[in-house]
């Protein structure tokens, strides 16, 4: 039998294959075990590079409750041990990466695998705040929303004492500037563009006055969780101030001293919206009356007659109004109320459809079922 001589480098190799042999038994070391759960994924930058120690939070999509909070390790993997069947998902990279944050709005649960989040490169952003007076404005909330169908929150910070506030924004966004706890008006600054040419803004707040009501039923009982929000003028796509009732239906919110309008809806679809307008100088107490609309239940399908999960929002001819919009259950229907003359807008949660319409309807009591088709987007 011939004999092996083990030789110094013969030596070396045999010691470096039994370190690793050892080292590949031991966790964590010369295998990776990427992090498992109920729902995982990867964030990474556009390049395809993972993204370390980003926090993950997760949200029930049905009233955005927060389920769990977990980190990118270092290959920007992560994982959730509990997954609810429709969720929200935010990633928000370490501080000073230059990376905005990204949602992963309205998914369903699907296989625990492959999940992947890219990071959008932001672009840096100084906005300046100045009260009714031209003073600067310290404390005051600052947030930057993605544009688009669905608008999120990808920011929010303060202004510093001398009124300035620093944040990342993709290259076109829409600002919102919040000054209600300090006496003044919200201001929003819509569709920016952002980047070399343009990234300072200055925002002049204007100074708000308080208004205090009441919002009841036809019986003059006092309703609870009422939406109240006031806008200013023509400015109905910019609330200004916002409140929800007591449980005996007062509440106080920041208006416009000019002519302001309000908006009263019940995300219970149970009452029909309200508009109104408030004259100038006006900070008289006032009660206001909803009406209760007629029962109508919505089935939302595809083509293929199987149920779609979509957000329906109501017209009411007569309040000239939409309501404040609900969700359909997974089976695709929604129990909701309407005036005598109403329009239908719904949109599918989830998947390429496109959005259904149904408009100027009079209501029917002997037709309290409506059915919504959303077809296939192109």
């Amino acid at each position: 039998m011939r004999e092996s001589i083990l030789t110094p480098g013969k030596a070396a190799l045999l010691m470096l294959g039994i370190g690793t042999a050892a080292l590949m038994g031991v966790p964590g070391v010369g295998t990776y075990l990427p992090p498992s759960g109920a729902l995982s994924g990867t964030y990474m930058d556009e390049a395809g590079n993972g993204l370390e120690n980003a926090t993950v939070a997760l949200y029930h999509a049905e009233d955005l409750a927060l389920v769990e909070i977990t980190h990118t390790d270092q290959h920007g993997r992560f994982a959730f041990q509990q997954a609810p069947w429709s969720y929200h998902l935010f990633a928000r990279p370490a501080a000073k990466s230059g990376y905005l944050g990204t949602w992963a709005l309205a998914r369903e649960r699907g296989p625990s695998y492959g999940l992947e989040l890219v990071a959008e490169q932001g672009h840096p952003v100084e906005v300046s705040v100045l009260d009714s007076q031209g003073e600067p404005m310290g404390g005051v909330e600052v947030r930057a929303y993605r544009t688009g169908d669905s608008p999120t929150v990808l920011v929010r910070t303060v202004t510093n004492k001398e009124g300035q506030a620093y944040l990342l924004c993709p290259a076109q966004v829409h600002l919102g500037v919040f000054g209600t706890t300090r006496g003044h008006l919200n201001s929003w600054l819509i569709d920016e563009s952002v980047g070399a040419e343009r990234n300072t803004f200055e925002v002049q707040l204007q100074a708000a006055r308080e208004f205090s009501g009441r919002v009841v039923d036809e019986q003059g009982q006092g309703l609870e969780n009422i939406l109240v929000s006031s806008s200013r003028g023509a400015e109905e796509w910019a609330w200004h101030g916002y409140a929800r009732t007591s449980e005996s239906g007062f509440f106080t919110l920041e208006v416009a001293r000019e002519e302001a309008r309000l908006r009263i809806v019940d995300p219970d679809l149970a009452y029909l919206p309200l508009e109104t307008g408030l004259p100038a100088g006006s900070s008289s107490f006032r009660t206001f009356a909803l009406t209760p609309g007629r029962p109508l239940e919505i089935e939302c399908k595809d083509v293929g007659n199987a149920e779609v999960v979509s957000r329906v929002w109501f017209w009411s001819d007569e309040a000239g109004a939409w309501s404040w919009g609900g969700r359909t259950s997974s089976q695709g229907l929604l129990e909701a109320s309407v005036s005598d003359g109403f329009s239908i807008h719904a949109e599918a949660v989830f998947g390429p459809l496109d959005p259904t319409e149904l408009w100027n309807r009079a209501y029917d009591p002997a037709r309290t079922r409506l059915e919504l088709t959303h077809l296939t987007s192109p």
